[in-house]
């Protein structure tokens, strides 16, 4: 399972943050975070609390379960904004608290989250889209520093972490490899159950049960966010986006995608040249 344990990066930098920065969450927080917070502090509310951010310290952050951001005064940070590919990972972080700190004694320097500056465009000039043509040892110190920073979370919080990877769930790891596989073709829910060895409707109840999603519910979330992960690369159209997220429809696409995030393909990468304090 490990293999799979890879992760999409949406957006991402660098920022000074002032007053300008506080929002109630919407639509583009759904997904997950990870800031760096080199100076200053900030305020991140949940539905469980208000969570400080402070200098010095990493924190992985479910921006599925957000309120607001609230910067009183000034915050210097390096984050990203991701989206797991595995639904074990994806299950995990969900079950962690909304704003986790994540720093540890082997936690990575500013010098190393420098390697952000590398991949995305810089937020101050007004974009934090992914550089065309990123160097490739920078994304892969990314892609380690981030599993890094993750499973050292993970570890913290093990017990809980093993139950919500494997409570239940062993046995829809041939399936789910189906759905990686496949999830751009939305295979029907005969050919899964088939491949997981049950009827139909048990599947999908069970699956339901464990997941907290539906088989194709959880394929449609792939998609979305393979397609918001493109999106973020400024030299593809939208129905490039759309045919390699298995949509042969550019407009049935666009509906979709409005429908799972609440703002459509384009309205997503106006949003991300719209100024920082829209962004993350």
């Amino acid at each position: 399972m490990i293999a799979n344990f890879n992760i999409l990066l949406l957006a991402g930098g660098h920022a000074r943050c002032t007053p300008a920065w506080d929002k109630p969450a919407d639509a583009i927080d759904a997904c997950f975070k990870i800031y760096f917070v080199a100076g200053g502090a900030a305020e991140i509310a949940s539905r469980d609390g208000r969570h400080p951010l402070r200098a010095g310290r990493i924190y992985l952050i479910d921006g599925h379960r957000l309120a607001a951001q609230r910067c009183p005064r000034r915050m210097d940070v390096f984050w990203v904004h991701f989206a797991p590919e595995s639904l074990f990972l994806h299950r995990v972080l969900s079950a962690l608290p909304p704003v986790t700190d994540a720093t540890a004694e082997s936690a990575p320097q500013a010098d190393e989250w420098r390697a952000l500056r590398r991949i995305f465009e810089d937020p101050g000039a007004g974009t934090n889209r992914p550089v065309e043509g990123a160097p490739l040892a920078a994304l892969c110190r990314v892609q380690g520093l981030f599993l890094h920073l993750i499973g050292h979370v993970l570890e913290r919080h093990r017990p809980a972490a093993e139950r919500a990877a494997w409570g239940g769930a062993g046995r829809f790891q041939r399936v789910i490899g189906l759905m990686d596989a496949r999830f751009r073709d939305n295979p029907p829910l005969a050919e899964l159950a088939a491949a997981a060895g049950m009827a139909p409707a048990y599947f999908h109840r069970s699956f339901r049960a464990t997941f907290g999603l539906t088989p194709h519910a959880y394929m449609l979330r792939r998609r979305m966010d393979l397609a918001r992960h493109l999106l973020g690369d400024p030299s593809l159209r939208v129905q490039e986006v759309a045919a390699a997220a298995g949509h042969a429809n550019p407009f049935y696409f666009a509906r979709v995608f409005r429908r799972h995030f609440g703002f459509s393909p384009s309205e997503l990468r106006r949003r991300e040249g719209a100024g920082i304090a829209r962004r993350f």
